[in-house]
């Protein structure tokens, strides 16, 4: 069965909570589908979905940030901006 139901090809998709669970299907169809995965969670835990992404030829960066705590999603966003220049 094709799972690429639509294309992403040359996009970045961010997805939160992507080191398990829902997050982490999320971010893999994503990928299956043809974007670039910029992972976000609290855990940092990001191996099989760094896998999956080299896998599909994807460009995978993950990120550490506790969505719930202001200054960690502040240094998230200023990290971000300073490696989009």
């Amino acid at each position: 069965m094709n799972e690429n139901i639509f294309s992403v090809e040359g996009k970045t998709a961010l997805v939160t909570g992507a080191s398990r669970g829902i997050g982490l299907a999320i971010a893999k169809a994503l990928a299956n589908s043809g974007a670039d995965i910029l992972a976000v969670s609290r855990t940092g835990q990001f191996s099989e979905l760094q896998k999956y992404c080299e896998l599909m030829g994807r460009t995978f960066s993950g990120y550490t940030c506790d969505l719930s705590d202001r200054q960690s999603v502040s240094e998230f966003v200023s990290t971000i901006c300073k490696s989009s220049k």
